[in-house]
């Protein structure tokens, strides 16, 4: 990569809120519809959003600093042991339709998404990665949108750091 581009912040957020909700595997794993081994160091973040989101922090901060893409899913790949392929799968699998509430079926279409943006940012096609940008930003989901749940998450973060 010649230089790293506006999107490049927003892709490490969008990585970073896919592992971030990758932890409600755990909803699977208890109900034994997955094998557990490959998802252990997905299901070590906390339960709590907050918690999780704050264990992700320093990994995004790290992701951010990254020379390339593929430095940037690096930096997740290390500590998780999985892939933003590996997540768009576990997303895929029927058994969310049983757990509407948690993760589910709706990720796996955004994870394709940062998989899209990834590819456009490799190539460096600021056209495709600006619509992706958009399209991932404006993407609804339980909660709202993922620039939405994105900011709620920050917000929260900072609340508690000024009240430390």
């Amino acid at each position: 990569m010649a230089s790293i581009p506006h999107n490049f912040d927003t892709f490490c957020d969008v990585v970073a809120l896919c592992y971030h909700e990758s932890r409600n595997v755990r909803h699977l794993l208890r109900e034994n519809l997955l094998e557990p081994e490959p998802w252990k160091f997905v299901v070590s973040l906390p339960n709590n959003r907050y918690d999780a989101w704050r264990a992700l922090v320093p990994l995004l901060t790290k992701a951010r600093q990254a020379t390339s893409v593929n430095a940037a899913l690096r930096v997740f790949e290390i500590r998780f042991h999985v892939s933003l392929d590996e997540l768009e799968a576990m997303f895929a699998d029927q058994n969310w339709r049983h757990a509407r509430a948690y993760a589910g079926n709706a990720w796996q279409a955004i994870v394709r998404l940062v998989l899209q943006l990834a590819d456009a940012l490799r190539v460096i096609d600021t056209t495709l990665a600006v619509q992706l940008e958009t399209k991932l930003k404006n993407v609804r989901h339980n909660t709202g949108s993922l620039q939405e749940k994105l900011a709620h998450l920050e917000k929260a973060l900072a609340k508690d750091e000024r009240s430390t």
